[in-house]
């Protein structure tokens, strides 16, 4: 038995906001998302000249939404309340069995 709390358990407890996913050349699709907190990454990764960098992670279903490659656009408000904003894909955090997680950029 998985005892994982599911993706949907994450939306109603943190705040589900609604967003519409555009994968390159496909129709639009309306779901939910969650913000979750920056990550740190070092640009470029190594020990020369580097800098850390925060980047925007978006909680994604993959039930709505099975891949997110890159220039994937999510149009979708910073929190409730908010006017949508259009972000698109720059890369993929991590990929977990009922959710990924995406790097965003402002589009």
């Amino acid at each position: 038995m998985d005892l994982r709390p599911t993706f949907r358990a994450a939306l109603d407890a943190f705040g589900a906001l609604p967003a519409v996913v555009t994968l390159p050349d496909l129709d639009p699709v309306t779901t939910e998302a969650l913000w979750l907190p920056p990550v740190t990454v070092e640009v470029p990764a190594g020990n020369d000249f580097h800098r850390m960098e925060l980047r925007r992670v978006l909680a994604l279903s993959r039930t709505a939404v099975p891949q997110v490659p890159r220039g994937t656009v999510v149009i979708v408000a910073e929190s409730a309340g908010e006017d949508p904003t259009a972000w698109q894909v720059d890369g993929i955090d991590s990929i977990h069995y009922d959710h990924t997680r995406a790097l965003v950029v402002p589009a």
